[in-house]
């Protein structure tokens, strides 16, 4: 298993950045590899499934593990139980990135209600909203039962609270998908297929082995390209023009990088300059408007 201290290790021997000549700390190298984490989860997708029982309503939290840059949904299966198994249509579902401010209450009562500090702020909290109150280290992540009250701020909740808040807390909106033409019921579930990040770290490693290696080569370019940044933009009026080239070193990096980057595109066969989309949904129309099929993909060869 490889672990994120090893990484970093490797990453200064790719590089020779060791002893003397470190240029970046651990933790700058730290930073560039999750980066490089990040753009490979969005090359090469990590797939995995959440499942969840229904609860009447049409607005479902996201996965724990959801990454607002990486990830996106590739089908829900629902209901649940069936064979074969069926999917909602692409069209009917969609991901939403709630506003993530944490919003003041004065408290919660009962339990089950929370009240905004500013009352008009309940405009934003709508009847199945998955919200997170929090305060200091305590949280309660729960769902909406109800528009908010924008006369009174009083938010209704469908579960109780574990925790008891008062002023300071908090209480904000999770990212969410959202069923258009279906509301699965407590006795339904529904499988969202979905993509996240692979994580790197000292004890856990989920990165495909045949791909550590390119990882850590783009690792290694970002790194390279950041030292080049480093001699770019380079200032120093003490020192002659003639004792170090700065220009020429930051070209150098900069090459160093590009060939490190050349390589890992290489091995998941993406160009240079390629986009590789994290997905997409094709919705190829059999029939034009005047009820003909198309020439070249008509209803007979499909």
């Amino acid at each position: 298993m490889a672990t994120r201290t090893d990484s970093i290790a490797l990453i200064r021997s790719v590089l020779q950045i060791t002893g003397a000549d470190e240029r970046l700390t651990n933790t700058e190298i730290g930073e560039r590899f999750d980066e490089a984490i990040l753009r490979f989860s969005g090359d090469f997708a990590k797939r995995s499934k959440y499942t969840s029982i229904g609860n009447g309503n049409m607005t479902y939290r996201l996965p724990a593990d959801w990454v607002r840059t990486v990830s996106f949904v590739e089908k829900i299966e629902y209901p649940i139980g069936f064979i074969p198994k069926l999917f909602v249509d692409s069209n009917a579902f969609a991901t939403e990135e709630a506003d993530e401010t944490g919003r003041a209450v004065t408290g919660t009562s009962g339990n089950d209600t929370a009240t905004l500090t500013t009352a008009s702020d309940a405009i934003f909290y709508r009847k199945g909203f998955p919200v997170t109150i929090s305060q200091g280290t305590n949280f309660d992540v729960v769902y909406l039962a109800d528009d908010g009250n924008f006369s009174t701020g009083v938010l209704s909740l469908s579960a109780n609270l574990a925790n008891t808040y008062t002023t300071g807390a908090t209480v904000s909106i999770d990212d969410y998908v959202t069923f258009t033409d279906n509301a699965p019921s407590a006795s339904e579930g529904f499988v969202l297929h979905y993509s996240t990040s692979y994580v790197l770290t000292d004890s856990v490693d989920d990165v495909p082995s045949t791909f550590y290696n390119p990882l850590v080569n783009l690792a290694s370019a970002l790194c390279a390209y950041s030292i080049s940044a480093e001699f770019g933009d380079h200032i120093d009026s003490t020192i002659s023009a003639d004792v170090v080239d700065y220009q020429a070193k930051s070209l150098e990096w900069r090459t160093i990088g590009e060939n490190l980057e050349k390589q890992y595109n290489d091995v998941i066969n993406k160009g240079d300059n390629d986009v590789v989309a994290h997905g997409s949904y094709v919705d190829v129309d059999t029939v034009m408007s005047d009820g003909r099929s198309w020439i070249f993909h008509n209803r007979l060869s499909r």
